[in-house]
């Protein structure tokens, strides 16, 4: 099991930070692939808020970038597709170039990810050896690079949302391929769990029944659900002049057959 899913969430941890907290909307995918013919994860970070909205890539010990999402206002300074070389300080110093889009990225429910009308990729040797997005056409016209049969898909072993929202949230899970559509709603110390749009789990009593887990199958698959709510509590969050009241958890989807991680999330609701 990935040690991220159970760590503590660097949420708000006192009234007074809380208070000062500018809501952040954060979605951190860690993926398997291959970089110059060596087994590598890769970090993408999403991160939006009030002011900013941006990507940062990370590959432990290789790089790190950071990629702005965030239009200018003026229209003549509009986001543009960009590259950018790097040097692998522990791959012998070997070069890759990444490649982005997200001038017609669209998003869903203020997601920090985009769903459509965006890529990401890397190559190598001039050699295509990561892509994330749709817009496949539009990276080979624009660097040459094609994808084939050889590139294979980048696994994705775990997925971390922390959003700001209320009462509610959703989110996207993929399980052997298939896309669902994961809600949790957490009220009157009950916490309900829907895919795609049905209700698979209820947990009543959350104040006895703060930390546990539960079996579901989503299209013949099983699927475990771990929640860990024992440090939920009230706090007051300053949001443009005025104060809410939100409450502070985490949750997890797991698909055990494969060991993968579909969904995490701390969640302010």
């Amino acid at each position: 099991m990935i040690p991220a899913c159970f760590s503590q969430p660097n949420t708000v941890s006192s009234n007074n930070t809380a208070n000062h907290q500018v809501p952040q909307n954060l979605i951190t995918s860690i993926y398997q692939t291959h970089l110059c013919n060596s087994p590598t994860y890769l970090t993408l970070t999403w991160s939006k808020t009030l002011f900013s909205h941006s990507l940062t890539i990370y590959a432990t010990d290789s790089f790190s970038i950071t990629i702005s999402l965030n239009p200018s206002t003026f229209s003549f300074f509009k986001s543009r597709p960009g590259t950018k070389s790097i040097y692998l300080t522990h791959h012998h110093y070997q070069r890759i170039k990444l490649y982005w889009d997200f001038t017609r990225a669209e998003f869903t429910r203020n997601s920090a990810e985009p769903d459509s009308g965006f890529y990401v990729a890397i190559s190598c040797n001039a050699k295509l050896e990561f892509f994330l997005g749709d817009l496949h056409d539009e990276l080979t016209r624009r660097s040459g690079l094609a994808l084939t049969r050889q590139l294979s898909e980048p696994t994705l072993l775990s997925r971390r949302e922390h959003v700001f929202g209320c009462r509610n949230y959703v989110s996207r899970a993929q399980f052997l391929g298939t896309k669902h559509e994961i809600g949790i709603e957490c009220s009157g110390g009950v916490l309900k769990v829907k895919v795609d749009g049905e209700i698979r789990l209820v947990v009543k009593r959350l104040t006895w029944k703060f930390r546990g887990n539960e079996k579901i199958y989503v299209g013949g698959i099983e699927v475990e659900f771990f929640w860990d709510v024992f440090n939920l509590r009230h706090v007051q969050v300053c949001c443009n002049g005025r104060r809410r009241a939100v409450m502070e958890g985490e949750v997890h989807v797991l698909h055990r057959p494969l060991g993968h991680v579909g969904v995490m999330g701390d969640f302010l609701c």
